[in-house]
Parts: structure tokens; sequence; C-alpha cells
């Protein structure tokens, strides 16, 4: 028995030798050395021939996506330019999707009704050209995939957005009015009203400006957010189209939603 233990004691001092010389060895640092290699510069220019095969699988695809994009959707009788504190452009994409959304509203019934619409200026990266307008027009001016929202806000809440948006000279609204002093929103109204700190109010807007963007802490903070399902550039792709199914052309102006007050 005495000499088994021995044997026990040894075979485990053993096995502790080994697993130090093994973790020294491991330990030690390696000098690897590179294999001979080649390089070769190869410059990217129009020198470089086409690859026919590559042209051939691309072509099909490339010619379907430019046919679309250059489809001709509308007209616009003016020049749309983004601007402070209000501005055809953002007043027209702001008007629309009011009533873009007011009218899906009554098809689907899948959200609540909004009272008015604020979209970004800056989220607006190209004017709208006189004359015909296409889908790439629309995706050089929205090239975002944002989706519409639909926010709850209180009139105290609507209040602070306003403030916001007045200590910035502005941006994109509907279905409201309100003019700066001071850098603070004052003779505010919806839809022709007082604005009621006590009334639930219903803000369509982008969800990029739902979760915060642009510091629009009022709309993060909010309680209640629904989503449409629906992308705010394919909204303006239809209401255009609709336009254009009427022999309408695309006429928007100024006026005075937002204002500064001098006195």
């Amino acid at each position: 028995m005495k000499f088994n233990l021995i044997k026990i004691r040894l075979s485990i001092q053993v096995l502790m030798v080994i697993g130090i010389v093994t973790s020294l060895v491991c330990c030690q640092p390696v000098n690897y050395q590179s294999a001979d290699h080649q390089t070769q510069t190869i410059a990217i220019s129009d020198a470089i021939a086409d690859d026919a095969t590559m042209e051939t699988y691309i072509a099909p695809y490339r010619d379907t996506l430019e046919a679309r994009m250059n489809r001709v959707i509308g007209y616009s009788e003016q020049e749309l330019l983004a601007g402070f504190p209000e501005s055809p452009l953002s007043n027209f994409v702001a008007d629309l999707l009011l009533s873009e959304v007011h009218q899906d509203q009554k098809e689907t019934n899948n959200w609540q009704q909004p009272d008015l619409a604020i979209i970004n200026v800056k989220g607006l990266r190209a004017p709208i050209a006189q004359g015909k307008i296409t889908v790439r027009d629309i995706f050089q001016l929205m090239p975002f995939e944002n989706e519409l929202v639909i926010i709850e806000l209180s009139g105290q809440e609507v209040a602070i957005l306003f403030d916001y948006m007045a200590s910035v000279d502005g941006d994109g609204m509907a279905g409201a009015k309100f003019g700066i002093r001071d850098g603070k929103a004052v003779q505010i109204s919806i839809h022709q009203q007082n604005l009621n700190n006590d009334q639930t109010y219903y803000v369509a807007t982008s969800d990029y400006l739902a979760n915060g963007g642009d510091h629009f802490d009022v709309f993060k903070n909010a309680k209640t957010k629904m989503g449409t399902g629906l992308k705010i550039r394919d909204l303006i792709i239809e209401h255009i189209e609709n336009l254009h199914s009427q022999e309408k052309v695309i006429n928007s102006s100024l006026d005075n939603r937002i204002y500064h007050v001098t006195k």
C-alpha cells in the first residue's frame, strides 16, 4: 500500500513537471519567418477592359433599374427649394405626408389619424426641379429608407416640440402654425384651433426623428409610437403620381405656417 502511494505521488510530481515545462515552452515567443512572396500593383482605370461575361450578367439588371429610375412620374410648376423657417419644398413634403396618411387611414384603419406632420429640412437632400420629375429625382430628394411613424403627444409636449423647432428657426411642418419670438414658439394653433395643453395630438413623422434624430428629444421620450410600414419616399412618389393621373402639377408656396414675430 505504501509503495502504491509512493508511485501515485511520483506520478503526480511527474505530471506537474511536464505541465510546467509545457507551459514554459508554449509561452515562449515564436519567431515566424514569412515565406517568399511577390506583389503586383494593378491601377484601376479605363485602360482595364470590361469583362464580357460579367457585363452580360449585369446588363439586364442595370437596364431594368435605369428604366425604373428614369420613369417620369409628374411635373412641377416651379423649382422647390428647402429652407427656414418654412419653404416650398418642406411644405410640400409635410403636406403630402399628412394627406397621404389621412387617405390610408380611411382604407386600412391600422393607425391613429395624425393631426400634424413634421419632416426635417436637413433630410431633404435635393430640390425638386421645375419641369418633369423622375423616380431618380425623388431618390435624390429622399435617399433614406425612413418609415412613417405616428407619435402620440400631449399638448404640453407639442409646445415643447414647437419650442425646439423655433430654437432652430423652424422646420418642415403641416397641420399647424406658430410664430417665433426670441427663439420660442408663440401663437400656436393646430388646424386653426389654439393649442390645448390637456389634449392629445398625433404627429406623423419619420422613424429617424421619432428616435430622437436631429435632437427631437420630445419624440424619443414619447410613450406611444405607431409604425405604419410606409416608406416616406414611396409616399412622395405615390403622391406625385396621383397628381399626374389627375393632370395636376406640383405647386407649393409659403403660407406663413411658421413665421417670425417682430413685435
